[in-house]
């Protein structure tokens, strides 16, 4: 049976305050005492309980609401507003309650002990509201954050005035910086010093148009190495169309960038030696070949290894690599930077030097025959090599000039070996 909730002696108040509790954005319900097996029975709902449940009033009056629980109802919970009923002391909670159709949602609500004149228990008043929309908004940004955490890309978000106010745990990682050290800083605090103000101004000239700027950015961390990072960063604007934010998006480069170095180290170096293979060679030969057309006199020397074949075939192909990184190195020792040295092929080298003419490319040439020479090695004792030197001639093709050089070192394998000799 409903509660009367009529007032003797003043009964307009009385209406007032039902009409007040009907008219209430929170939901009430009253239920009795709770004497017996069946107690707390519901005896009164207003209209936005009856809303928040799906039930109607004649639906709620009898029940107990218990009948709004179900498999996700915090059983603690509930276990908890048991113990607050029964020893008659407010209960205060929050946990997922269903409605008539079935379907859940988040309910927060107190309950309150309500005695008569003479202090006897008579009823239990509770007040709740529906918190599902807010539940599931700070659901949804846990679940963000959490998405921005997951991903291995470096997120930033900057105020209007470029202070960060967010960084993802992978600008931790890819920075070296904690969050605390990031936080209501500028990023500048990682520029490497690699980009010139004509960068940066096209960068601001960009956002602040409020258009997204896309860059690769090379950045310093806090122990001071450098990483290249793909960049893209994007104006937010608030409601009345004023930039609020920045939100920068991060992508380490530095594997990629050392598989590409890698791969063009492959391409252009030799593996054994670490000196130029010869495709690089041949374009590094046609690139001094028109400094000719320049005034520049351009020479090379063809190295080869006297006798390499007996050190293959008596100490076997590992020392012979051995031999061939000596000299290498022996050859890198005796010229300018300026030269370059290419392993030509086998156990030949070419040298390409630039501002020399025969004379100044024989003295070098000699240098290097002597620079092997002094080569010494455990079991292969003395190495030599034979040179021959050409000057390229105005006019002449970059075949007949390489021709001519391994011409003289024919003459120079001929005539004895471990011997410098010039081209006709």
């Amino acid at each position: 049976m409903q509660t009367d909730f009529s007032d003797a002696a003043n009964p307009d108040l009385s209406k007032i305050l039902l009409a007040a509790i009907n008219q209430s954005f929170n939901s009430v319900v009253i239920t009795d005492a709770g004497e017996g097996l069946d107690g707390h029975l519901i005896v009164y709902a207003n209209d936005a309980f009856c809303y928040q449940t799906g039930y109607t009033l004649d639906e709620l009056i009898g029940k107990n609401p218990r009948i709004l629980q179900g498999a996700l109802t915090n059983r603690g919970m509930i276990s908890e507003l048991k113990s607050c009923l029964k020893e008659k002391r407010f209960f205060q909670g929050s946990t997922v309650n269903y409605k008539k159709d079935g379907r859940s949602y988040y309910v927060e609500w107190n309950i309150s002990p309500i005695s008569n004149e003479q202090g006897k228990l008579t009823n239990f008043v509770s007040v709740q509201h529906d918190i599902s929309y807010p539940v599931a908004t700070n659901s949804m940004q846990e679940l963000l954050l959490r998405a921005l955490n997951t991903t291995p890309d470096s997120i930033f978000i900057t105020d209007s005035l470029g202070k960060i106010t967010f960084v993802n745990d992978g600008v931790v990682e890819h920075t070296g910086y904690a969050a605390t050290e990031l936080l209501g800083r500028a990023p500048s605090m990682l520029q490497s010093g690699k980009h010139d103000k004509e960068f940066y101004r096209l960068m601001w000239s960009a956002l602040t148009s409020g258009e997204t700027f896309r860059a690769t950015f090379v950045n310093k961390r806090k122990n001071g190495t450098l990483y290249d990072s793909e960049q893209t960063i994007t104006p937010i604007l608030d409601t009345n169309g004023e930039i609020s934010h920045f939100i920068s998006i991060n992508k380490d480069l530095t594997k990629r960038v050392a598989n590409e170095n890698e791969l063009v180290k492959a391409a252009r170096y030799d593996s054994l030696t670490g000196l130029l293979n010869r495709g690089a060679g041949a374009r590094e030969l046609e690139r001094s070949y028109f400094k000719l057309a320049q005034g520049s006199p351009v020479s090379v020397a063809l190295v080869d290894v006297d006798k390499f074949k007996n050190v293959n075939d008596t100490w076997g192909h590992p020392v012979g690599d051995e031999i061939l990184r000596l000299i290498a190195d022996a050859l890198k020792t005796a010229l300018r930077e300026t030269d370059n040295v290419i392993r030509w092929g086998g156990e030949e080298f070419l040298i390409i030097l630039d501002q020399s003419d025969l004379k100044r490319a024989t003295d070098l040439a000699e240098r290097c025959r002597i620079s092997i020479s002094h080569i010494e090695h455990v079991l292969v004792k003395k190495i030599t090599a034979s040179i021959g030197v050409a000057q390229l001639n105005d006019n002449e093709e970059l075949e007949s000039f390489i021709r001519r050089a391994d011409k003289a070192l024919y003459q120079a394998k001929k005539n004895g070996r471990n011997i410098v000799k010039i081209s006709d």
